[in-house]
């Protein structure tokens, strides 16, 4: 669990296909300051000392604790029940199976968990853990990376619980019920359902799928609808009796006039966010900066 602070400096590094993006803060939730910002070209499938190289490159010395960005195709998260136990009890039951829930074998992952409220707990006697997995290879990677450029590494976190973090953690003039938070960028289109503020769900859209979209052009619209619906589809599958009313558009995606089309779409409450005015960033800040905004905020936490 990160540390709480009241305020000083925050940074993140995030991977995208069209390579990293590095956000350092002062400040505190807000009242933030951008004290640098970067957007470095790079393949992500770059090697740890390359990666290290060009980061030293661009940014020298790092002057803050780093939060680092898993993609979002790089980690799996579920929802699983459990007769009600202490976490680590459930955390060790959770090898027996996970290899029947992931694609990955337990042996090869790394694996954080934690209690979450869910619809779907059956009883009281019944809790709900929220599993989040990735392959050890990348973890690892990244680890030689901080100890490559001497960055103080604080963690490393999924980049769509980060995005869903920015929203939740401010009024949206919502009520109590379920939503679905839909995020995009040029990596594509990504989902998170939301009940009682827990994030149950995550899911990114298949590979190829473009998340910059045009209002002129109806196939990108189309598209994005399309993707929105067939997810909103597959969460009352998983979450049965439980529907979403509400759909909450942030980056690319959240722009209004592809926001009135969207809510035509598919017959949702649709509202967007600009994450940054929120959040209270003061200074001009990039495209696309989103998730390393929500990892930095997992130090105020």
């Amino acid at each position: 669990m990160a540390k709480k602070i009241q305020s000083g400096a925050c940074a993140a590094i995030t991977q995208h296909s069209v390579g990293l993006r590095y956000l350092e803060l002062n400040g505190k939730p807000g009242s933030f300051k951008i004290a640098r910002q970067a957007s470095i070209p790079f393949a992500r499938e770059g090697s740890a000392d390359s990666i290290s190289s060009l980061l030293l490159k661009e940014i020298s010395a790092f002057n803050a604790p780093v939060v680092f960005g898993l993609p979002m195709r790089e980690s799996m998260i579920r929802v699983i029940e459990y007769p009600r136990m202490p976490v680590e009890d459930a955390r060790q039951a959770l090898q027996f199976d996970f290899d029947r829930l992931f694609t990955w074998p337990y042996s090869e992952c790394s694996v954080d968990v934690c209690e979450v409220e869910s619809p779907l707990t059956s009883s009281d006697d019944k809790m709900s853990m929220l599993v989040a997995a990735c392959r050890n290879e990348h973890i690892f990677k990244i680890m030689h990376i901080a100890e490559g450029t001497r960055m103080t590494l604080k963690a490393i976190e999924p980049m769509n619980v980060a995005v869903l973090r920015t929203i939740i953690g401010h009024n949206m003039n919502r009520e109590d019920e379920p939503w679905c938070s839909v995020y995009s960028d040029t990596d594509g289109i990504h989902f998170a359902f939301v009940s009682n503020d827990n994030g149950l769900l995550y899911r990114s859209s298949p590979a190829g799928i473009s998340g910059i979209i045009d209002p002129e052009d109806k196939e990108s619209v189309e598209k994005a609808a399309s993707e929105i619906q067939r997810t909103i589809s597959y969460i009352t599958t998983q979450f049965k009796g439980v529907s979403v009313g509400l759909l909450v558009l942030t980056g690319a995606i959240g722009n209004p006039e592809v926001a009135q089309l969207i809510e035509s779409a598919v017959g949702l409450r649709v509202e967007t966010v600009d994450i940054y005015e929120r959040c209270g960033i003061s200074g001009e800040i990039s495209d696309g900066f989103e998730p390393a905004l929500g990892l930095c905020l997992r130090s105020f936490m």
